[in-house]
């Protein structure tokens, strides 16, 4: 294959002559067969000279015998006769629909590679994923710019669709006016012509002028727009056609838009000219429009089908934050075999799904903090990369480095702001965390930091390499405070405290859990905490060692089974979230709270009434894994609201809130390329004039307070805040919010 060839497949499911030879030997056999050709006819009844005393459209309305021989029979002045056109509608629309059949199959082909199947299960819940996002359009209108010019694209397409339905069902009823058909055919043509167009000129000129950082803008996008234009103009020319030959100038109604603007040029063609127009216009709108439904597979409208019903339809039914765990992962080990991701091959079929479901809108690429930062990760590029070789059909090829920089997967913070922005349901998150497995499985462009976790962890059972016996001692003055008990195994408590490691090991993130068990003493509730707990294991998973996290489930496993609790109470939105969702897949299933969860729920039970609020500005920094990852926004919020005088948001909070860079294992490790995320963040902390950059994560507050000093900021967990309006100390009236 050439070198042009090659570059072609890797964009097309099928070679391009497989598409075009139909098409082509479809033309000589229509020129064989017509008894005109009717295009040079056409042009020559369009251009020939008119006498003075020609005749118009315009003074004819009205009398069918102008046009017709019979009325509503064959046209008078036949370019191309009706059954000619039936014809060429079955030389073109039946070996279109076959190509277009064709390259579906290609795709399914390719998700199933490996004798991998598509489910059938949960129908219910898929159909309604399927209306909810590929029909509902609820996530493509997230981004109100983008979401607004697809809307106008995808209204003015269903409309138009509707029509063509209704054209194949009845196509006399939508010519001759009369019949409620007419009417209704007419409305769907106008008002969805008029909205696709108007929205692929709006998708033009934005792709035009970049308004969108990291838009792709190749020539496929622009033939697309093009083709998708002329498809309409088209369409509207023949409606407009029709209502000047069947309407009088001053009957066609306002909603009529094609009519009205072309009627007054249209009425003053001959019927010669009229019905050779019409025909040519008639034959160009049907080859545009079938060669469009071929070629759909190989295009970008391929995500019409792959995106909008097959990766919304076969979405994940597992919570986004519940990644997959790998089967027999000891096995794998024992036998001396990779797991997660090295070559293609690996991929399941939902990973496959979605690398050809991106649509290249760039919502991930201009979400990413890693982006944003400057370094080597963009989700787009690395799903689109793996969708090339993919398409290439290099299954057994290494995927690392041969298509994928390690750089790329390093840089991931996991945050999910790709798959929360994602409109498709493409999980991003997912193939990174499989590709690190795969690095960690072959022991391969692995950072030497990271590689030092997992030894930690194995040595130590906490990723810093802290001596345990550190921990217990402090949790043992705890208990000798009075703060906490000791978990009895025969005892029952409202909570079992699990401090995590960065909480246990770091001595400035200790007053969080102290403060935190100052309120919950002043509220009399029961907490108690085991000397002997370990790493929850999510950074093990994250960084891709996942026997050593199979390992600290089995054991943390255990050590919940002896203890009767209600809630699992956690400080760290990690540990929250791998208890939530993660656990869980391996049978460990426990009622987990975070607490601001449970600070907030005191609160406004009243269980917790602050003495004062403290005379600060903070805004709040929205970890990842609390916030966009389990929804948990307005928790913190409430506490952070009851305890200080002043709260402001900074521009990117909530679902929208900028990562400080330290999940994914970036707290252990910083890929010293471009920016640091928690600089970043802190900066635009600072720009609220903010005095305290509120937090309610350890690795928040461990990455944003190396870098607050620098801007004048203090970095404080909420509980540290409510615990100090809590004290007499700073008991003072109370000021407003």
């Amino acid at each position: 294959m050439t070198a042009w060839g090659s570059r072609y497949r890797l964009r097309y499911p099928f070679n391009t002559l497989v598409v075009i030879a139909p098409f082509v030997q479809i033309g000589v056999l229509a020129v064989r067969r017509l008894r005109w050709l009717f295009l040079v006819a056409a042009v020559i009844a369009v251009f020939q000279p008119v006498e003075a005393a020609a005749t118009t459209i315009g003074e004819l309305r009205g009398n069918c015998m102008a046009c017709h021989v019979t009325p509503g029979g064959p046209f008078r002045y036949p370019v191309i006769s009706g059954a000619e056109l039936d014809l060429l509608r079955v030389l073109l629309i039946v070996p279109g629909s076959l190509l277009f059949l064709y390259g579906l199959n290609r795709y399914i082909a390719r998700w199933t590679r490996g004798g991998q199947q598509l489910p059938l299960n949960n129908i219910a819940t898929r159909l309604w994923n399927f209306i909810r996002v590929g029909l509902l359009q609820t996530r493509v209108l997230r981004e109100r710019r983008g979401g607004t010019i697809h809307l106008l694209i995808y209204l003015g397409a269903v409309l138009l669709a509707v029509a063509g339905i209704i054209y194949v069902i009845d196509a006399p009823a939508t010519r001759y006016p009369g019949g409620i058909v007419f009417t209704i055919f007419r409305m769907l043509v106008n008002f969805g012509g008029l909205l696709l167009l108007v929205g692929t000129v709006a998708a033009g000129i934005r792709r035009a002028l970049g308004l969108t950082p990291g838009l792709p803008n190749s020539l496929e996008d622009s033939l697309v727009l093009l083709w998708l234009a002329i498809i309409v103009i088209t369409g509207m020319v023949l409606d407009a056609m029709t209502a000047t030959a069947h309407l009088s100038v001053t009957g066609i109604p306002w909603w009529d838009f094609s009519g009205k603007l072309l009627s007054q040029v249209l009425e003053g063609l001959t019927p010669a000219r009229f019905l050779a127009l019409y025909r040519v216009t008639q034959v160009v709108h049907l080859a545009v429009s079938v060669l469009l439904l071929a070629t759909i597979p190989g295009t970008k409208l391929a995500h019409i089908l792959v995106s909008g019903f097959f990766n919304t339809f076969y979405a994940r039914l597992e919570h986004p934050a519940s990644f997959k765990p790998i089967p027999d992962v000891e096995k794998l080990v024992e036998e001396g075999k990779t797991f997660g991701v090295v070559t293609l091959a690996d991929t399941t079929w939902k990973q496959r799904m979605d690398y050809d479901a991106c649509t290249r809108c760039a919502r991930c690429h201009n979400a990413c903090p890693a982006v944003a930062t400057g370094k080597p990760l963009s989700p787009m590029n690395l799903v689109l990369k793996l969708r090339e070789a993919m398409r290439q059909e290099e299954w057994n090829e290494e995927l690392v480095p041969a298509h994928v920089e390690p750089d790329v997967l390093w840089s991931c913070a996991t945050c999910g702001a790709c798959v929360y922005n994602c409109p498709v349901l493409i999980h991003h998150v997912e193939t990174v965390l499989d590709l690190r497995r795969g690095l960690v499985s072959r022991g391969e462009h692995v950072p030497d930091e990271l590689l030092q976790v997992s030894y930690n962890l194995m040595r130590a059972g906490n990723p810093y390499g802290a001596n345990p016996v550190e921990k217990e001692e402090w949790l043992n003055s705890l208990i000798e405070r009075g703060l906490v008990e000791e978990a009895k195994e025969n005892e029952e408590y409202d909570y079992l405290l699990w401090v995590g490691c960065a909480a246990a090991y770091d001595p400035r993130l200790r007053d969080t859990i102290e403060a935190l068990l100052k309120v919950l003493k002043h509220a009399g509730v029961k907490v108690a905490v085991s000397l002997e707990q370990q790493c929850c294991g999510e950074p093990a998973r994250r960084i891709g060692d996942e026997l050593m996290f199979v390992e600290l489930v089995k054991q943390n496993a255990e050590l919940l089974s002896r203890f009767r609790f209600k809630q699992l109470l956690v400080t760290c939105p990690h540990g929250f979230n791998v208890f939530r969702h993660e656990y869980p897949r391996y049978g460990v299933r426990v009622e987990v709270v975070h607490h601001s969860m449970l600070l907030a729920r005191l609160l406004q039970e009243g269980e917790v009434k602050p003495r004062t609020r403290l005379h600060v500005k903070a805004t709040y920094h929205d970890p990842c894994y609390l916030g966009r990852w389990n929804g948990v926004y307005e928790e913190p919020r409430r506490v952070l609201s009851d305890t200080v005088e002043k709260v402001v948001e900074m521009p990117r909070s909530r679902w929208r809130s900028f990562c400080c860079g330290g999940g994914g294992g970036g707290v252990f490790y910083d890929i010293k390329i471009g920016k640091r995320m928690s600089r970043v963040r802190v900066e635009e902390a600072a720009s609220t004039k903010a005095q305290v950059l509120a937090v309610a994560c350890p690795f928040c507050n461990t990455m944003l307070a190396a870098e607050a000093p620098d801007y004048g900021m203090e970095v404080k967990d909420i509980a540290e805040l409510l615990a100090e309006s809590l004290s007499e100390e700073n008991s003072s009236p109370s000021g407003g919010t």
